[in-house]
């Protein structure tokens, strides 16, 4: 995923973070990293993902099968080198 345009799903706990990329990782390609410096959260692991794949995350992480509470969706635009970062949920 080398997209210069990506989102970031941060936690509040390792056990959140690891919880949800065992069920997303099986449907779309999302990829485990450090949390950005720029993002407040609790956990320092985070789940990035292509902005094209943003409506079916959010399927998949407001379903009854994912149980964590506690997440941010976070995405990173580039536009003439300038990063802008919004919160979306």
């Amino acid at each position: 995923m080398n997209n210069k345009n990506f989102c970031i799903i941060a936690f509040e706990s390792t056990h959140d973070a690891i919880e949800t990329k065992n069920i997303l990782e099986e449907h779309i390609d999302i990829e485990m990293i450090r949390t950005p410096s720029e993002i407040p959260a609790n956990c320092g692991l985070s789940i990035k993902f292509n902005p094209i794949d943003y409506e079916e995350i959010v399927r998949w992480l407001f379903s009854d099968a994912n149980d964590v509470m506690n997440k941010k969706i976070y995405c990173f635009q580039f536009n003439d080198g300038i990063q802008n970062l919004k919160l979306r949920n």
